[in-house]
Parts: C-alpha cells; sequence; structure tokens
C-alpha cells in the first residue's frame, strides 16, 4: 500500500505543480484560482500522509478522490481545448488538465484494488545449544 500511496501522492502534487508554474507565468497567485485548488492540496496532503505512515487504510484515497471531483467537469470539458491552450499559455496547463485526471484515477485505482495481504513472517529454524 505505500507503493500505491507514494504514486498517489507524486501524480498528485503534478497539477498542484502546473497550478504554480501557472500563476507564475501569468502572473498570479495558484490560490487565487478556485475552491478546487485547496482540493488538491488537501488530496496530495491525504496521499503524503498514507505514504509516510504506510497506512493500510482506504481513507487518504477515497479523500483524495473527493477533493479532485470539484476539478474534473472543467477539466474533462477543456479537453478538447487542449491544443489551443498549449499554443497560448504553455505545457504548465497539461500539468494541470492531465495531472488532475490521472489523480482521479490513481485515487479511484488504490480504492477499488484490495488491500494486500501482509507479509508473512520468515521461518526460522530452532536454535541448538553447542558445548
Amino acid at each position: 500500500m505505500k507503493r500505491r500511496y507514494t504514486i498517489l501522492f507524486f501524480i498528485a502534487l503534478s497539477p498542484l505543480i502546473g497550478m504554480s508554474w501557472l500563476g507564475s507565468t501569468l502572473g498570479f497567485s495558484m490560490w487565487s484560482m478556485h475552491l478546487g485548488t485547496i482540493g488538491m492540496v488537501v488530496g496530495a496532503a491525504a496521499a503524503g500522509y498514507a505514504a509516510f505512515c504506510a497506512t493500510t487504510r482506504k481513507w487518504p484515497a477515497v479523500l483524495a478522490l473527493v477533493t479532485t471531483l470539484p476539478m474534473l467537469p472543467g477539466d474533462i470539458q477543456a479537453l478538447g481545448d487542449l491544443g489551443y491552450f498549449m499554443e497560448t499559455i504553455g505545457l504548465s496547463i497539461v500539468l494541470v488538465f492531465v495531472g488532475s485526471l490521472a489523480t482521479a484515477v490513481a485515487a479511484l485505482v488504490v480504492t477499488v484494488l484490495p488491500v494486500p495481504p501482509l507479509p508473512r513472517e520468515p521461518q526460522v529454524a530452532p536454535a541448538r545449544v553447542v558445548d
């Protein structure tokens, strides 16, 4: 599960990096965009917490999925105009759109997949006393 949450964390960081890059390119703060930005920060923080603590619970993935949902309708609608956005704004917009969609997909996968079984204790031979 730690590997899954680590992947989810780095995927969740990509739209935040894209928003920051977009804001610095266009000259505004990434916090002035909309409420979805705060949701993406919360989702990335939940995935980072789960990766750091190596938890087997699924609530961080569900939280990352729920906090990504406000951005999904706009991202899906804007995918048709992605070429235009790339020409006018640059590559940072790809990180925002594709990163948001990838975060939702990764969070859904982590939520749906079963928790892997814990590793078994290795069999240790009994100790012998040697004189």
